[in-house]
C-alpha cells in the first residue's frame, strides 16, 4: 500500500476508530486558528457593547461545512458562527520538474447576531471591517504567540513546504439559511430572517508528494546497433553494435 501526502492529507486516509470524523485537515486547523484570531481581536470590545454577545466565536459554533447547502426548514442558526468549507473545485500547477501543487479555494463565512435597532447598527458598524482585517492579519502571520505555542499553522498539519495559504479578501452582506450571503430578497421558502455577515476566500496550495521511484524508473543499460549504407542502395549493412551503460554516479566524480 503506497503511503504519501497531498498537503496535510495522508493517503490512504488512516482508518482510526469507529465514528471518527473524516476531516479535511487544513480546513479544521484554519477554522480553529481563525476562531482564535477573531476572539483575540474582538472579545474585549464585544464585552463592552451592551446587548452584544461577548464571545466572538463560541466553540460549538464553528463548522467545516457549507451553510448554504439546502436543508430542512426552520433550521436555527447558532450565532455568532464561523464556517469554513471547500466547494469541491480544484486545479493543478506544476511548481518544479517533480512537484505539483493542488490549488483550492477555501470559503469562509462569519455571521453575527441580527441588528434589531438603529442604535445597535450604529455601535457595531465597524464589526465586519474588524473581521476582514483579522483574516488578512491571520493570513500574513500564520501563527500567534498564544496559539499552540506559537507554531505555524503549516507546521501543525503537515511537514515543511507542503502547504501555503493566502486570504484573498472578503465582502459583507446579509446571510440567511439556504441562501447566499448577498441575497437581496427573501424567497417564500427561506428562513425569513437574515444576519449580518462577511464572506471571503482563502487560496490554499497543497503539494502532491511524488511517488517513490523503483528500479524500473531509472535508466537501464541499452544495447543498440548502427547500420550503414552507401547512399545509392537501400540495403544496409551492420556497422557496429554497442552497449550504452546507465549512469551509476561515478561519471560525476
Amino acid at each position: 500500500m503506497a503511503e504519501s501526502r497531498v498537503g496535510a492529507l495522508e493517503l490512504p486516509v488512516p482508518a482510526g476508530t469507529a465514528r471518527d470524523k473524516l476531516e479535511d485537515p487544513i480546513i479544521e486547523e484554519m477554522l480553529s486558528f481563525g476562531a482564535f484570531c477573531l476572539k483575540d481581536a474582538l472579545d474585549q470590545k464585544l464585552h463592552n457593547l451592551v446587548g452584544t454577545p461577548s464571545d466572538a466565536v463560541p466553540v460549538d459554533n464553528r463548522f467545516s461545512f457549507d451553510p448554504m447547502h439546502p436543508r430542512g426548514h426552520h433550521v436555527k442558526l447558532p450565532l455568532p458562527a464561523l464556517f469554513m468549507w471547500w466547494d469541491g473545485e480544484s486545479t493543478a500547477e506544476q511548481w518544479s520538474s517533480i512537484y505539483y501543487m493542488r490549488i483550492r479555494m477555501i470559503h469562509v463565512l462569519y455571521a453575527f447576531s441580527e441588528l434589531p435597532g438603529l442604535e445597535e447598527m450604529i455601535i457595531r458598524a465597524g464589526l465586519l471591517n474588524a473581521v476582514d482585517a483579522t483574516f488578512h492579519r491571520m493570513s500574513l502571520w500564520r501563527s500567534h504567540p498564544d496559539y499552540k505555542n506559537g507554531q505555524s499553522i503549516r507546521s501543525l498539519v503537515a511537514p515543511t513546504c507542503q502547504i501555503e495559504w493566502f486570504y484573498l479578501g472578503g465582502a459583507p452582506g446579509r446571510f440567511g439559511i439556504d441562501e447566499g450571503p448577498l441575497a437581496h430578497r427573501r424567497a417564500a421558502k427561506t428562513s425569513g430572517r437574515d444576519f449580518n455577515a462577511l464572506k471571503g476566500r482563502f487560496r490554499v496550495h497543497e503539494r502532491v508528494t511524488p511517488r517513490d521511484l523503483t528500479e524500473d524508473d531509472y535508466m537501464q543499460d541499452m544495447e543498440f546497433d548502427i547500420k550503414a549504407a552507401d547512399g545509392e542502395h537501400s540495403e544496409t549493412i551492420d556497422f557496429m553494435s554497442r552497449t550504452l551503460t546507465a549512469p551509476d554516479g561515478t561519471e560525476d566524480l
